[in-house]
């Protein structure tokens, strides 16, 4: 649907309409080759829209108040305007939005750059530019041209391509075709392009400002070929990565950063160390934020917020003015390496800091909890445990009382096992009874039981050699649970233990999907008391924590002070990759490593059907159309979470309220320019 064709924004005082649109480019990579170099489409704009006719430009939309977000909106218009959708195409990257005016057309325009990529097998591009006309019938008619969401029902087989037969055995029009893209009226054709050949250029014949919202997705265009291909990589590396941590992510982002820095250009006029190189040094930072994994940006942003500091204080010390050097300019970078490594080690630091916070918190708040009672420490499996892993149902643990404190928690976050692994080890922190869920589709929470099943062991090895005494205190137990069974695994929980992901500027924790449905499930089962885990019986309150008449069960974040993201967190949900869901089906799937699957009758997959692996969609028994969907990350409201621990120790929503402050005034600064 044509941008012109939306509801009028409201005026400027100037005679200019607001306008906030978003804007989409999309690339092909030949052969699906991520190091190969890529080409980028523009989509020549048909006489019958209002602004900018027969000009190149990307597949653009208004951002309607009813959509989510930008990105909805271009979702959107690339299904309208090209019929493509999540089935033949992912997205590659956001650009950070620009406002702009055009006295020409009376707009004033707010661009909300992305970049699209094609994802379906065959849709490579050939090393010639190819242009592509639209046929007349996909154009409507005169009397109906600015209708907006007139549609032409035009043959599938004639929109977007020429009648000329030697243009339809193009083959890179065919693979077009079997990609699905199709245009409708708003185009008269479209073209392929090496990203370096777009140009403002009149005579490139491209609407406004269209080199500059390509940069915003294309940093080569700033950065330059060496530092962006390092970039390009470094934010694949992040994309792909679904083991770590978001505080591990932020150090894997501030290694990349430090690779990058030394490849952008520097002037030969001066020190090199000049405005536009500090300019795409905080272009490297916001795309390493915004590009690498957004839904756990906020220890990235952190991180890069830092380093420009760091650097800053670095570029105001150099000597003014600064004479032609290349060897100062070496000298600069490799002082501020240094300075950035150093940083790095000081945020280990950090990590330590917080286990000791949380074990601080589990001496004030169960102080009660810290008697030693009987029993050894077990270094078995229990019934179902597993032989290698000392991971089991009563695994792990001699006898426990009625004291210690039950924790549940879920996922594999390196902050909560590094923060379990030192509480254990303290002797007058309480003994714990860790419960942990699964996690799928990945079994994260498998790793995390084994590591602190793994740590008790050594706990009890290191206080009397092989095992603890009869007299001396069970440092705890672990035990693994299915992610079904939520409310079981709560059944008389002192704490639910939350990692975070990102923690929004109004205290709102967003952590593995399942966070939620244990949090409810564990206040609701504790909610008069803690429930026997064989009945439905109340246990005797005398036997209950002190403070458990004003919290039945404690949920508790525990983060770095990193994981506060300062903006509003991003409207739409991280999507993976359908088939991690479907592999843990076993026979059920016809293919556990495709991207969704189908089901048989009986349940078993059967060969020759067909699957579509780009959607996670399968063809359902009898017919229809199964999706399968995979979203690693949901959110608990500030309303639900009692405490919040980080390595300052325990804080409330007001001091989360008051470090993004902070943190946003920071990256308005570095940022708010760009």
């Amino acid at each position: 649907m044509a941008t012109e064709t939306r509801g009028s924004g409201s005026g400027t005082g100037t005679g200019l309409e607001k306008r906030a649109v978003a804007v989409s480019f999309l690339f092909k990579y030949p052969g699906g080759n991520l190091d190969a170099r890529p080409r980028v489409a523009l989509f020549r704009r048909s006489g019958a829209v209002n602004t900018y006719q027969h000009k190149y430009a990307p597949i653009s939309g208004s951002v309607e108040a009813s959509d989510a977000s930008p990105l909805a909106t271009a979702w959107r218009e690339l299904s309208e305007e090209t019929t493509l959708t999540a089935r033949q195409l992912r997205l590659f990257r956001q650009g950070k939005p620009y406002t702009f005016s055009d006295t020409s057309v009376g707009r004033e325009w707010t661009i909300n750059p992305f970049a699209f990529i094609f994802t379906t097998p065959g849709s490579s591009s050939s090393s010639s530019s190819t242009t592509t006309t639209a046929s007349p019938s996909s154009l409507p008619p005169s009397s109906s041209s600015r209708g907006g969401d007139t549609k032409v029902d035009d043959s599938p087989e004639d929109r977007g391509y020429g009648g000329d037969a030697d243009e339809e055995k193009d083959k890179e029009k065919q693979d077009d075709r079997r990609a699905g893209l199709r245009l409708d009226w708003e185009h008269e054709g479209y073209a392929w392009f090496d990203p370096a050949d777009i140009s403002d250029d009149p005579s490139f014949g491209g609407v406004p400002r269209l080199k500059e919202s390509l940069r915003r997705v294309w940093f080569e265009i700033d950065l330059g070929r060496d530092a962006a291909r390092v970039l390009d990589e470094g934010l694949r590396a992040l994309q792909a990565d679904h083991e770590s941590g978001a505080r591990q992510l932020a150090a894997k982002a501030l290694d990349v950063f430090m690779d990058v820095l030394p490849l952008l250009p520097r002037s030969a006029d001066s020190s090199g160390i000049d405005e536009r190189w500090w300019r795409n040094v905080r272009i490297a930072g916001w795309h390493l934020w915004k590009n690498g994994r957004e839904a756990m940006g906020a220890p990235i942003l952190s991180v890069v917020l830092a380093c420009l500091g760091i650097i800053e204080e670095k570029v105001a010390a150099l000597p003014s003015p600064r004479t032609p050097s290349s060897s100062s300019s070496r000298s600069f970078i490799d002082d501020v390496l240094v300075a950035l490594r150093a940083f790095a080690a000081y945020r280990t630091e950090t990590g330590r800091a917080i286990g000791e916070a949380f074990a601080q918190f589990l001496r004030d708040e169960f102080s009660d909890c810290a008697t030693p009672g009987s029993g050894g420490v077990g270094t078995g499996t229990g019934a179902g445990g597993d032989a290698d892993g000392g991971v089991g149902q009563g695994g792990g643990a001699g006898n426990l009382t009625n004291k210690d404190v039950k924790i549940v928690t879920l996922s594999c976050s390196s902050t909560i096992t590094a923060a379990l692994t030192h509480a254990l080890k303290q002797p007058d922190v309480p003994a714990l009874d860790i419960h942990v869920l699964e996690s799928r589709p990945l079994f994260e929470g498998v790793k995390t039981a084994r590591a602190l099943a793994a740590a008790l062991h050594t706990a009890g090895r290191g206080r009397s050699g092989d095992g603890a005494g009869d007299g001396e205190k069970p440092r705890g137990r672990v035990t693994l649970h299915t992610d079904s069974s939520a409310a079981v695994a709560a059944h008389g929980a002192h704490m639910v233990l939350l990692g975070a992901d990102l923690i929004s500027p109004r205290g709102d924790v967003s952590n593995k999907t399942g966070s939620l449905p244990l949090v409810l499930s564990a206040r609701h089962v504790n909610a008069a008391g803690p429930l026997s885990s064989t009945s439905s019986t109340p246990v005797p309150q005398k036997n209950q924590h002190q403070n458990r008449h004003r919290h039945p069960v404690r949920i508790v974040a525990l983060a770095e002070k990193e994981k506060v993201l300062p903006f509003e967190p991003p409207a739409h949900a991280e999507e993976n990759d359908p088939g991690e869901v479907t592999a843990a089906w076993g026979g059920q799937t016809y293919n556990s490593s495709s991207r969704g699957g189908k089901l048989d009758d009986d349940g078993k997959g059967k060969e020759g059907r067909e699957t579509d692996h780009s959607s996670g969609k399968g063809e359902a028994p009898g017919g229809g159309v199964v999706e399968v969907k995979n979203v690693y990350f949901e959110w608990v409201p500030a309303g639900l979470v009692t405490d919040y621990v980080t390595e300052d120790g325990v804080t409330t929503r007001g001091g989360i309220e008051e470090w993004a402050k902070g943190a946003r005034e920071r990256a308005d600064r570095f940022f708010g320019d760009l």
